[in-house]
């Protein structure tokens, strides 16, 4: 494992209350989204752990997304732990819409913009209530 994901990991386990292969994995990937600029998970498996096949890795992420539920208050303290303290921030508005078969997908999200990356604070989802990150 690369020092940045042993960094990241231990920052991780002040704040969330995850398994250490989980813990492990989520650092990992962070890191791959910021290196590679990309979602594709098919890229992202390229640059997951390399002792395993590419193959494996995507099956992973596929299997956190799909059966792990984020919680935001654990999230909440480790966005704020690792963003600086600053009296001014950018805030950013997206909107994506995509189809999923015949399923509409069309989500909102709000985030604070630091050093070009910007982090999610409230997102809502087409027919449902806003979900607040930083309450």
């Amino acid at each position: 494992m690369s020092p940045q994901v042993n960094q990241l990991r231990a920052v991780m386990q002040n704040y969330l209350p995850w398994h250490k292969a989980r813990v492990n994995f989520t650092a990992a990937f962070i890191l791959s989204l910021i290196t590679l600029s990309t979602v594709n998970f098919t890229k992202l498996s390229n640059a997951l752990n390399g002792q395993v096949k590419p193959a494996a890795n995507y099956r992973r992420i596929q299997r956190f997304f799909a059966h792990f539920d984020l919680s935001g208050d654990c999230l909440t303290r480790l966005i704020l732990h690792l963003l600086p303290v600053k009296s001014d921030f950018i805030v950013s508005i997206d909107r994506t819409n995509w189809k999923l078969g015949k399923f509409n997908i069309n989500i909102l999200t709000a985030g604070i913009i630091y050093e070009g990356v910007a982090f999610p604070i409230c997102w809502q989802s087409r027919n449902s209530s806003p979900f607040w990150l930083l309450r």
